[in-house]
């Protein structure tokens, strides 16, 4: 085998080898709770998925999300049954669908809301 080859081959199995160890760690659901409602958003308890993926000592902060519902946001009951946002109150166990997957951290802590699910109160 020439050199060119070996480089290609060892070049190969190191982006495989990369790949298989590589964490995604962007989530499309989040279960928690509601902390606070404001005019444009709601704030849930996010510590659990900012902390997901820690090794070592995990300060005992405690972290929020800012959750954004625009009009295109769907808000029902776990019965499936439609409801509005003014009915959600502190306290009540949601389900959250992000309209997109994304990593939640430190930093990273606005979710758009796709879909709403009250699971109870």
């Amino acid at each position: 085998m020439n050199g060119s080859k070996r480089a290609l081959l060892a070049a190969a199995i190191f982006c495989v080898t990369l790949t298989g160890c590589s964490k995604n760690t962007a989530v499309q659901t989040v279960i928690t709770s509601i902390a606070s409602i404001d005019t444009e958003r709601l704030n849930v308890n996010c510590s659990e998925e900012v902390n997901r993926h820690k090794r070592g000592p995990i300060n005992a902060i405690g972290y929020l999300c800012a959750v954004k519902i625009t009009d295109d946001t769907s808000i029902t009951t776990g019965e499936n049954k439609p409801i509005s946002r003014d009915e959600l109150k502190v306290g009540d166990s949601i389900r959250i669908e992000l309209m997109a997957p994304m990593e939640i951290n430190e930093t990273n802590r606005t979710l758009e809301a796709k879909e709403i699910v009250r699971l109870y109160r």
